[in-house]
């Protein structure tokens, strides 16, 4: 980001956007953190965060098994890993989120003055959209840093409980590359309820709800692609 292009945001219409999982946010998290004082003010709200879960800590470390340090993943833009687990990536998300917003706002770009005409958020990036909420609502940044604490503890709360359940209903990848998430392209609607139809119940759960996927999306004169992956 730079002064000019937030300068032309603060007089043009305009939308702010934001993504949801799959995002590299170690890598985003990490270019923010080399800013000291950018990095001071993320530590601050992620310390925030923490302390109003503190009721919950020891539920929270029975499905982490240790705090999440969410500044300690290894910035690969090509592959998550650990940082994948929605125990990080959802307030890891977040957080670099927040940075983008804190970094606008040290280069002059309020949303509470700027007034898009829209946010949104895909999948997760709602709670960004909350946060600029909070802020346009606050009058700026600072002002709504309470509002922007919770949701980073809310999204703390999602992130732990999606993966204790992920774990409960036997989605979590344990084997290999195989993933109960898919990213379809190039077939039709109803070749896809079609999938969905052979596709048993009782294999679509667990270790095997990848394979049988994958082999009900193969239909046959059918042209499109299966590819793994995370929403």
């Amino acid at each position: 980001m730079n002064t000019f292009f937030l300068d032309r945001l603060n007089g043009e219409p305009h939308a702010l956007a934001f993504a949801g999982q799959s995002t590299p946010w170690p890598v985003a998290l990490t270019d923010q953190s080399a800013n000291p004082v950018l990095n001071e003010a993320l530590h601050a709200h992620a310390d925030a965060a923490q302390a109003l879960l503190y009721p919950v800590s020891a539920d929270l470390l029975a499905t982490t098994g240790r705090p999440v340090d969410l500044f300690g993943f290894e910035p690969n833009p090509a592959r998550l890993g650990a940082a994948a687990a929605a125990s990080a990536s959802v307030p890891g998300i977040a957080l670099a989120q927040l940075g983008a917003l804190l970094d606008a706002a040290s280069l002059g770009y309020n949303p509470a003055v700027a007034k898009p005409v829209a946010v949104l958020g895909h999948s997760q990036g709602v709670l960004a959209v909350h946060m600029v909420q909070s802020i346009v609502e606050a009058g700026s940044i600072e002002a709504a840093s309470a509002q922007i604490d919770e949701i980073l503890a809310i999204a703390t709360l999602i992130g732990v409980a999606g993966t204790r359940q992920a774990r409960q209903l036997g989605l979590a990848a344990r084997h290999g590359e195989a993933t109960p998430m898919l990213s379809v392209k190039d077939i039709t609607r109803g070749c896809a309820d079609q999938a969905c139809f052979r596709c048993p119940r009782s294999d679509c759960r667990g270790r095997h709800q990848f394979h049988h996927a994958l082999c009900a999306l193969r239909l046959p004169g059918g042209s499109g692609r299966v590819r793994r992956g995370s929403g």
